[in-house]
């Protein structure tokens, strides 16, 4: 008796065009999933540095502010020794001279009782810093002594993202 095999040609695996054609498909989902985890690295960076540069430009008009509205009066004016565009200096009720100064993209404040080398830099990549003086009426005040409002408005620049706060003080009487 004569027996029959049949023999059945079955692959057990995967022919050389599947493996080429998932290593393809493979490829383009890692690059799409790179390119997702490289955008959203960049954009944290970003975002970190943005919420630093704020937070470092509302530290320095809290301190502007809190420095300023210090200025002594003697009775019959303010006791301000500069009132210029960019630089602003005053003698505080305590007797400390303070001076607020834009030395090129620098924002320095120095006081009269310290004597700090380097000059302390209170902000840094200032494009503009602008003092304005203002009597109590509003309008500008020409000599030191009308200046009873004294406001100020800075602007830093930072990854070619500019920022800016503007802040008016009205200056105590005692």
């Amino acid at each position: 008796m004569k027996q029959r095999s049949f023999i059945t040609n079955r692959h057990s695996g995967m022919t050389l065009i599947e493996i080429v054609i998932s290593l393809v498909v493979l490829s383009i989902i890692l690059v799409v999933a790179g390119q997702f985890v490289l955008s959203s690295a960049t954009m944290f960076n970003i975002g970190k540095s943005n919420i630093t540069t704020l937070n470092k430009l509302r530290f320095a008009n809290e301190r502007l502010s809190k420095e300023i509205r210090h200025v002594d009066f003697t009775g019959s004016q303010y006791d301000i020794t500069t009132k210029a565009a960019s630089r602003f200096v005053f003698t505080k009720t305590d007797g400390t001279a303070v001076d607020f100064n834009l030395n090129g993209t620098d924002l320095e404040m120095t006081y009269s009782t310290l004597s700090v080398t380097p000059t302390p830099i209170l902000l840094d990549n200032v494009t503009s810093l602008d003092f304005n003086y203002y009597q109590y009426d509003g309008t500008t005040a020409n000599a030191a002594a009308d200046v009873k409002e004294v406001e100020f408005e800075i602007m830093v620049t930072e990854s070619g993202i500019s920022y800016s706060t503007k802040t008016r003080i009205l200056l105590k009487d005692a």
